[in-house]
């Protein structure tokens, strides 16, 4: 549809033609009423004829200042005659009799001005303004006045008398209805007032409405109003005295046709006439055209009422009881910041989001995709939600119902915290609960648990080998004449002094993190010279470094495995690449880095069909970011440490799959995000290239999968045979190139059976309630560690170091919608991922697992045995297992595998140890009699390599115990 934009010289002239030469025609009768009840009036208010050819009747939609069409009229209006235009569904029994109008393609609604324009686009006549106030003209009939005979560009409100919704009397003559009777409180008995309680009912929907989502009769209410709507609903929310009955609500939202007037506000004892309407799930008293009054004025307003909830209620069963009212969040009402302030893209504003009992945890972070605990947990976030939001949209920078948000770096809100003392009125709109806060706030209202509190640095012990991971959002020093990325994208600042601060954050932040060795994600793949982002971020880290501590370098990769334009070396074709740092005098490099073809997506147009119609595909070329590779040697190590550095492709994307299943612009209904089997055959890759490596291997980066999804089990344990995760089937993308040439060497989805074997560390250290990322209002590993079996022994502490998923996105580097908000140089905000340390302990540690707490999960549980650095592939680890209370042993045995071979640690899976309670446990090997160092008679041919203790845990106990929930 072609839409026409206001310019200020069309405004002027429209204003001086629409005097002169079509005065004679003006909009005598707006009609918005229920339904497709849609009409507009033309009238000739001239002694000639007026041909309408060429005029068209547009809208201006919801407080656009662009028209778009709805109407072009036709024929001829005799001198003083009318026409009516309704829409062809307009409900004919409400028409004055004799009247028939032309059916048009009417469907402006109460935030939408509606004008008469010529053949060049020029307004003739308007009703109502230029940008339009939300439901100005909702449910209403507004007809011109009879002295009124010219038409005007500009609306003019008292040219125009309103009536009620559906109100049509006079609507095809020159004469007007009757006009409104003033409405007065006075005139209702106290007997004929509906109360407010009975309005709202003890349910979801008002038991006044019968059928459908109004009524058809109205009903007399007042009460004292606590707040007045203009922006977020426009109205005003009223209370009554409690009935003392906690099941039904003693408020309730009013709409009104306009913005209230001004004598409308908190304390003012009002009465309305009007419907009851079930709107898009907010009971609402919807006034009857002029039918409201102000009868009075009491100090203050009802006291706000704290949320609290009954035994086995749910989230929304509480909340619709205090729907309307005036309530206060307190520690018993148990919200927490789940979403921090930033931008909500439903209601298109910044707000924020609470959800009961604690912040809400992604469902395939905890379980895996599909199964029913996943399902519950996406249906159980969704209930617990509450927005805080306001009613006029906020300035940039702002959050109107706590002033000093920001304005110190001691104020702030850190997502997980308990909301206690804030106040507002309940509505409800686009899906969700929401509380408009009717007083303010300071940061002692948002009370952080330990868990959640600022630490200002990570809480990890001195010693080791420390090796971390950093996302850090889009770091480019384009603006400082940096040399351009390889696809000549600049996804981060072009702001030289945004750049300085997000460098400055991020370089504050990996001074704390005091890492050996450091992978990047999401800096600028602009070569590694002078001018490059990674050479700027390490020379400006050892520029602030003690003079005794030892500098950090960067891997550089080798001339064949680079990507070469303009005759320098870049990392990939993306517009960012990975990379690594390390401090050369703890670590050092052990051999050339290794840069690892990740698989590609290239799919030719029609590879794939959907829908009953066959819909044929488009094609689909999609890239992943190369896996960087080095070794280091440790002191004091035979064997390199390896440290594998990704970042799998973005969920955000769209792959072949998405596409398949008409998902392509949607969420996945698996809860994975796009391309998933496409991240899921870059974990097989990486797998299987890392698994022949001799020595320890982490893994570490952003793979864009949360801790129980497909690619995360494609690295792990996951077994297809046992289904130990409850997730039968795991598969790759189809149409993959694994050499990168730009065809498709496996058109084929792959079906993993069996996963790499790798250790996911958080959940091995922590379990799975662990995060480094938050989306849309739930927490999650996105940034994950995780460790062949070898390094399983050396890894002591695992940390996510919060300073940015449970902060606000308003102290982010960039400025472009945070205002005149203050920016601090401080850890916090540096990016939107958490980093993540491990601490390694290469130091013999001979009681390292003489006691074992083994964790509840799906499947067998695993117990990790140190066996002498001689085991060769082939012997046998036999575990005796014992319940301390008595009872008949447990025999395990395991074959060592191939990769556990000299690692010093062998996982032994303990089936069939399901009692809860305590255990002690010997280990034996049994050696292969085929290796070199067996011969017929040797004693050692069986030897007693440990004992110990272990005990397991219920899933509720491990809750309290290992995790404090």
């Amino acid at each position: 549809m072609k839409k026409f934009t206001i310019s200020a010289a069309a405004l002027a002239v429209s204003s001086l033609l629409s005097q002169s030469a079509f005065a004679d025609i003006i909009i005598s009768e707006y009609v918005e009423g229920s339904s497709n009840n849609k009409a507009i009036e033309l009238h000739n208010t001239g002694d000639q004829p007026v041909d309408l050819t060429g005029y068209r009747i547009v809208r201006y939609k919801d407080g656009s200042t662009s028209f778009s069409n709805m109407a072009r009229p036709s024929g001829e209006i005799a001198p003083g005659g009318v026409h009516v235009y309704a829409h062809s569904r307009f409900d004919t029994t409400l028409l004055p009799e004799g009247v028939v109008p032309t059916t048009v393609a009417l469907f402006h609604n109460g935030g939408d001005a509606v004008a008469l324009i010529d053949n060049h686009n020029i307004i003739v006549d308007t009703v109502g303004v230029v940008p339009t106030p939300r439901n100005w003209g909702k449910d209403v009939t507004l007809q011109r006045n009879s002295n009124v005979t010219e038409a005007t560009s500009v609306y003019n409100e008292s040219e125009w008398t309103a009536f009620p919704r559906n109100y049509t009397d006079g609507l095809g003559s020159v004469a007007n209805g009757p006009a409104p009777v003033e409405f007065s409180c006075e005139t209702i008995a106290p007997e004929g007032y509906t109360s407010i309680q009975v309005i709202q009912g003890e349910g979801g929907r008002s038991p006044l409405i019968e059928s459908g989502f109004e009524t058809t009769e109205t009903f007399n209410v007042r009460g004292v109003v606590t707040k007045r709507m203009t922006g977020l609903y426009t109205g005003f929310f009223m209370q009554t005295d409690s009935d003392n009955n906690r099941l039904t609500s003693d408020g309730i939202f009013v709409e009104t046709a306009s913005t209230p007037g001004s004598d409308i506000e908190p304390g003012a004892e009002v009465c309305v006439n009007g419907i009851v309407k079930e709107f898009f799930g907010q009971t609402r008293v919807v006034v009857a055209g002029n039918k409201l009054a102000v009868t009075g004025q009491i100090p203050g307003v009802p006291a706000a009422q704290a949320v609290s909830y009954f035994d086995g209620e749910t989230t929304p069963e509480a909340l619709e009881r205090f729907e309307g009212m005036h309530v206060a969040l307190t520690s018993e009402s148990e919200m927490h910041v789940t979403r921090n302030y930033s931008f909500d893209f439903n209601s298109f504003r910044n707000n924020m989001v609470l959800s009961r009992g604690g912040a809400a945890f992604k469902p395939t972070q905890i379980f895996a995709p599909e199964t029913a605990e996943a399902k519950a947990l996406a249906d159980l976030n969704l209930e617990n939600r509450l927005f805080i939001d306001t009613d006029v949209k906020p300035a940039n920078g702002e959050l109107p119902y706590y002033p000093q948000f920001g304005q110190t770096e001691s104020e702030y809100i850190r997502t997980g915290a308990l909301v206690n003392g804030l106040e507002g009125v309940l509505g409800y709109s686009y899906g969700a609960f929401r509380l408009v806060p009717t007083n303010t706030v300071s940061a002692v209202n948002f009370e952080a648990s330990e868990k959640y509190q600022r630490q200002d640095a990570p809480a990890i012990s001195e010693g080791g080998v420390r090796v971390a991971s950093f996302n850090v959002l889009n770091l480019f020093n384009d603006s400082i004449g940096g040399a351009a990325s390889y696809s000549g994208q600049n996804r981060g600042t072009d702001n030289p002094a945004e750049y300085e601060l997000q460098k400055t954050k991020i370089v504050n932040a990996i001074q704390k993190m005091d890492a050996d060795i450091l992978g990047l994600m999401e800096i600028e793949n602009n070569g590694f010279e002078s001018d490059s982002a990674i050479q700027d971020l390490v020379a400006t880290l050892n520029a602030g470094l003690q003079t005794e501590a030892a500098p950090y370098k960067f891997v550089r990769i080798r001339d064949e495995d680079a990507s070469i334009k303009n005759g320098r070396k870049h990392l990939g074709s993306d517009a960012i690449m990975v990379g690594l740092i390390y401090r050369e005098g703890k670590v050092s490099l052990a051999g050339d880095a290794m840069v690892v073809n990740m698989p590609e997506q290239h799919a030719p147009e029609g590879a794939a069909t959907r829908g009953s119609d066959n819909e044929s595909s488009p094609a689909y070329d999609k890239y992943m970011r190369k896996m960087l590779v080095q070794g280091f040697s440790v002191p004091g190590q035979d064997k390199p440490l390896f440290v594998a550095v990704n970042h799998f492709k973005s969920k955000g994307s769209a792959c072949l799959e998405d596409w398949v299943k008409f998902e392509e612009d949607d969420d996945a209904a698996d809860l994975q995000g796009h391309c998933n089997g496409f991240r899921v055959a870059a974990a097989k890759v990486a797998g299987d290239f890392l698994n022949q490596l001799d020595g320890d291997v982490l893994i570490l980066g952003d793979l864009n999968a949360y801790g129980m999804e497909d690619p995360l089990l494609a690295l792990g344990d996951y077994d297809a045979e046992t289904n130990n995760y409850g997730r039968p089937a795991v598969k790759t993308a189809t149409y993959l190139d694994f050499d990168n040439d730009g065809t498709a060497d496996q058109v084929e989805a792959a079906v993993i059976t069996k996963g790499a074997g790798f250790t996911n560390l958080n959940t091995f250290k922590h379990g799975n309630y662990t995060f480094s990322y938050t989306y849309e209002g739930e927490f999650g590993n996105l940034d994950h560690a995780l460790g062949n079996e070898s390094v399983l022994s050396k890894v002591e502490e695992v940390v996510d170091w919060h300073i940015n998923s449970t902060e606000s996105n308003m102290f982010e580097y960039s400025s472009r919608f945070t205002g005149s908000l203050p920016k601090y140089d401080n850890a916090f905000s540096a990016s939107d991922h958490d980093p993540v340390l491990i601490k390694l302990n290469y130091v013999e540690r001979n009681d390292a697992y003489e006691e074992y707490t083994m964790i509840p999960r799906r499947g067998p549980a695993n117990l990790l045995v140190q066996v002498p650095d001689t085991v060769v592939w082939g012997d046998i680890i036999k575990l005796v297992v014992t319940p301390k209370a008595g009872g008949t042993a447990i025999v395990l045995e395991q074959r060592v595998a191939k990769r556990y071979a000299a690692s010093g640690m062998v996982k032994v899976k303990l089936n069939g140890v399901d009692n809860l309670g305590e255990y002690n446990v010997t280990a034996e090997l049994l050696v292969n009699p085929n290796s070199s160092k067996f011969t017929d008679g040797d004693e050692t041919l069986r030897a007693d390599i440990g004992k110990g203790s272990f005990t397991v845990l219920s899933v509720d106990d491990y809750r309290r115990i290992v995790r404090g929930k």
